[in-house]
């Protein structure tokens, strides 16, 4: 499934992604985000494009905030 994800991406040239009112809860040593997001690329020389809202979540480790947990809604 993971290769399946990355050669969609892959697929996606041009890529611009935004994110817009991002809302933040942090509750050390957790981090938890809600937010929209929106795309827009070419794919096989079309423009294509795709919006939703997003959840993130971080936990902090040896002092940085890596991704353990993201899901994206279109």
């Amino acid at each position: 499934m993971v290769a399946a994800v990355y050669g969609a991406l892959a697929a996606i040239q041009d890529e611009v992604y935004t994110i817009d009112n991002a809302h933040w809860v942090v509750a050390t040593p957790e981090a938890a985000a809600r937010y929209q997001f929106r795309w827009v690329g070419n794919i096989d020389g079309q423009k294509r494009e795709c919006q939703g809202r997003g959840t993130s979540t971080l936990v902090k480790r040896d002092r940085k905030w890596p991704h353990a947990h993201e899901h994206l809604s279109a």
